[in-house]
């Protein structure tokens, strides 16, 4: 998927966060110490940890044998528990036997070990993968769109290319996003067919469908794509012409810039916001006077976002008074609050010790917010900061995009502290989806640790973090 609807939802988020935010202490309601919940297999969540390898295979076989119609209930367990297995080669060559044996049986076979091969990376599952692209059922084939986006093997994407243009002539006008999710499919496989697809992608009638392959080739660099995506600068979907636009602009071609700065008006809050990501990804200083031309009439949503995109793009005269508004505890609090975002976004060094003592000192939503404002910072943030924020009592859970956007960016530097944390007996919920989303090898040893202190919550996170690495494969 192209980061902009993300990057979008998280403006929005932040936009929100400064009208209301709700102060969630965690540390309160520590899970009881307790044996892990079994699953639909009759399973500990993390069974695999204790088995050795003729066990394992013996696990698996039964896993194997447990892939029926009849067992529909528990299907996902049985699929994962072998996935979590799959890191025996052994036990591939089980699956593998059985895929031989089984596939062509019925359809529900073949979709079965399509759910496997996608949730398995592993170089063996492309060459069956890519036949479930040939299946006579369209369930099965249409199954092979995530098996690609797991396998990211190029054979892949010729099978795709076919299956997006039987949709497309079948249904024409529909299926946006079982289309949407075979583009980015592809675009994790990669290879010479690729811009076939996606040019078959820009001459589809969803705009929707435009728009993203237009993104891919931008965020992509997919230079040689460029007259194709100059071809949207007509388009009858302002945003596939503005996706055109920025992607042009990317390749250095500046023609059609205006249309990103004429996007900035207020009166499309959508396409301005568009716009304004636009602006900022490419550093477009020609947008600043349109800017803060247009904020008078703005919303006090889109205001802030504008703000936000003038601190960032380096206007010194916003900068000074994004900077004002965040030191004066007086100041409105929409204004406050886009300052506190804006001086996290900018990452100035001048900027810290405000920062970390109104995370320190502040209310929840001045540090929700500040927390947001780091989503919007290229690289790693503060590492005090970091540590403030994790601490500071305002965030049940660090899965919202508040702090699951730029928490992984700091790699192992914030393990010690957290697993520190978990020692002196913080919070084991809050800190181990914390070192969870670090999502080092060292992270993940420090959640082991602490099997015995927490046994229901570390095997339950394990068994997530594994399903993850069987997923993406061996490193």
């Amino acid at each position: 998927m192209p980061r902009l609807p993300v990057v979008l939802a998280t403006a929005f988020a932040a936009i929100a966060l400064a009208v209301v935010a709700v102060n969630i202490e965690f540390g309160s309601d520590a899970p009881e110490v307790s044996p892990p919940r079994r699953t639909e297999t009759g399973r500990t969540p993390a069974f695999h940890l204790r088995l050795d390898g003729p066990a394992r295979r013996r696990a698996a076989r039964k896993c194997l044998d447990r892939i029926t119609s009849a067992q529909a209930k528990a299907l996902g367990a049985v699929k994962d528990d072998l996935a979590l297995l799959a890191d025996d080669p052994q036990v591939i060559r089980l699956i593998l036997e059985d895929w031989e044996q089984r596939a062509r049986i019925s359809k529900f076979e073949a979709a079965a070990f399509g759910d496997l091969f996608a949730r398995i990376r592993h170089p063996d599952f492309v060459a069956p993968g890519v036949t479930l692209l040939e299946h006579q059922e369209f369930q099965v084939r249409h199954k092979a769109i995530e098996v690609a986006a797991t396998q990211r093997d190029p054979r892949f994407v010729p099978g795709l290319d076919r299956l997006f243009a039987e949709i497309t002539e079948r249904s024409p006008g529909e299926g946006m996003r079982t289309l949407d999710r075979i583009v980015s499919a592809a675009r994790s496989c990669g290879g010479d067919h690729l811009p076939v697809l996606l040019a078959r992608a820009l001459r589809n009638p969803l705009p929707h469908v435009r728009d993203v392959a237009a993104a891919i080739i931008r965020e992509d660099r997919m230079e040689g794509m460029r007259d194709r995506i100059a071809s949207l600068l007509d388009d009858e979907e302002p945003q596939a012409r503005l996706q055109a636009a920025w992607g042009l602009a990317t390749f250095g071609d500046d023609r059609a810039v205006s249309q990103i700065i004429d996007g900035l008006n207020p009166r499309n809050p959508t396409l301005s916001s568009f716009c304004m990501e636009a602006a900022r990804d490419l550093g477009l200083r020609d947008a600043i006077p349109t800017l803060k031309h247009h904020i008078p009439a703005a919303s006090a949503e889109l205001k802030s976002g504008m703000w936000l995109t003038l601190g960032v793009m380096g206007d010194p005269e916003a900068q000074e008074r994004l900077r004002d508004w965040a030191n004066d505890p007086e100041a409105r609090v929409p204004d406050r609050i886009v300052g506190l975002m804006a001086l996290a976004a900018m990452g100035k060094a001048k900027d810290l010790p405000l920062l970390r003592k109104i995370i320190r000192d502040g209310t929840a939503i001045e540090v929700q917010n500040i927390a947001v404002g780091l989503t919007f910072k290229t690289g790693a943030p503060d590492l005090e900061l970091a540590r403030g924020i994790l601490s500071c009592g305002h965030f049940a859970h660090p899965g919202p995009a508040q702090v699951a956007e730029w928490l992984p960016r700091l790699g192992d530097r914030l393990v010690p502290w957290l697993a520190q944390r978990l020692d002196d007996g913080g919070d084991p919920v809050f800190l181990i989806a914390s070192l969870d989303l670090s999502g080092t090898a060292l992270a993940r040893d420090e959640i082991l640790r602490r099997r015995e202190s927490h046994p229901r919550l570390v095997e339950e996170r394990i068994r997530l973090m594994d399903l993850a690495l069987r997923q993406e494969g061996p490193q």
